[in-house]
Order: C-alpha cells, then structure tokens, then sequence
C-alpha cells in the first residue's frame, strides 16, 4: 500500500441471543457506514441453535427473523444464558466459525455483541493469533467452568480489544463487561449511558472507527 493509505480490513461479525445474521446486519448499519473507509467487508454469521428461552417472550419474526442462540442452556437453572452455568452446542459453534474463517477469512477482527461477544471472546482466546484485534460489545468472561478456564486475568491476551459496555446495562452489567476486559492486555474501553444495545452515537463511531483504522490501536473511550 502507498504512503497514507488506509487498509481496508475484514470484520466477522457475531450476532447476540435471540438474533441473526440478517437482524445484526441492520442493526449495526450506521457502525458499518461510519466504518467504510477502514472496513472493507463485514460477514455475518448464523448461530446454529434455536433461542427458545422463556424471558424472551413472544417475538415478532416477521419482523427479526430466526431467533437463535450460539450454545443452549438448561432454564431450569439460569433465567438466561448469560447467567447459566452448563453451557451446551459451544464446540459446535466453535467448528462453525473456525470453517467460517476457513472459507471466507482470513479476518482481521471480529465484532460481537452480548453471547456472541463471549464466544467471540472464547474464539480470540483459543485462536490467538486468528485475529489483529477485536470489538466486544456487551461481553462476558463465561460461567460455565470448562469455558471460563480459558479466561486468565493473570496472563491477560495481547490481541488488542474494544470493549463497549453501557451503564444501564441490566443483562450484562458493567462489571462483567469490565472482568472479560481485564483478560486483554492491549484493550481499549468504551461506557455508553445506554442499556443492552450497541451504541450509535457520533462519539462512539468516532472511537470505533480510529480504533478499526488503527488495526486496534488507539480509540480512547467515554471511561
């Protein structure tokens, strides 16, 4: 590339519970816009389960399509599968994103939002040389023990990492936003006054996009 020219990268994205590839798309279309001149291309990904649990109550899929889910948790002991502790389908969903990245990589980054963010998190810890950096939104170090050894505050992970969490986030609170960033060594971290949602706002594209254009590098946060 010539002197000033920025890079366009690859960014897998994975969607969060109850979602889809398509409904993520639309959802994240205005960090995609703002993302353009750094981004080259966003591929996004179906988990492989049905999300059929109890809380989510009835949703429109006319209007969000297929509801599913990266692993599947048992509802008679967590309300929710952030919450669960046995999680099942995760070295499924592990197999589809390695072929994903098989087939249509090599990425440089990966974007997750909530159940997708853990996974995508897992996936950085398992993989660590698969990706230049990541994005985690709404993410989560995993409960369940035979996922959450990956984890290791101690010996946090160099990959450079975005971690975007909102401070009225009831799902994923803040703090466990805060305990899957302190298992990045080179990360970057953003609070939104918002809820379960990625935040679309100027401030937070702004930081995005010098994040992404600096292959991971920079991007100060709101905190």
């Amino acid at each position: 590339t010539g002197p000033g020219r920025v890079v366009a990268r690859m960014i897998l994205c994975l969607h969060g519970y109850a979602q889809n590839a398509a409904f993520f798309r639309q959802r994240t279309g205005s960090l995609r816009k703002a993302l353009k001149a750094v981004a080259g291309d966003f591929v996004f990904v179906d988990a492989p389960f049905a999300a059929t649990a109890g809380f989510l109550g009835d949703i429109n899929a006319d209007e969000r399509g297929q509801s599913l889910g990266w692993w599947t948790f048992d509802e008679a002991t967590a309300s929710r599968p952030s919450l669960s502790h046995e999680y099942a389908g995760v070295e499924r969903s592990l197999e589809l994103l390695d072929a994903t990245c098989e087939r249509e990589g090599p990425f440089d980054g990966v974007l997750g939002f909530s159940q997708g963010a853990a996974l995508a998190a897992l996936l950085c810890m398992r993989r660590r040389t698969l990706f230049r950096f990541a994005i985690l939104v709404a993410g989560f170090v995993p409960r369940d023990p035979q996922w959450a050894a990956d984890f290791r505050p101690e010996a946090p992970l160099p990959l450079p990492s975005l971690h975007v969490s909102g401070a009225a986030d009831a799902a994923v609170p803040p703090e466990r936003a805060a305990a899957l960033a302190a298992c990045f060594a080179a990360r970057v971290c953003y609070e939104h006054p918002g809820g379960h949602a990625i935040p679309s706002d100027a401030p937070f594209r702004a930081s995005l996009k010098e994040f992404v254009a600096g292959g991971g590098r920079g991007g100060g946060g709101a905190r």
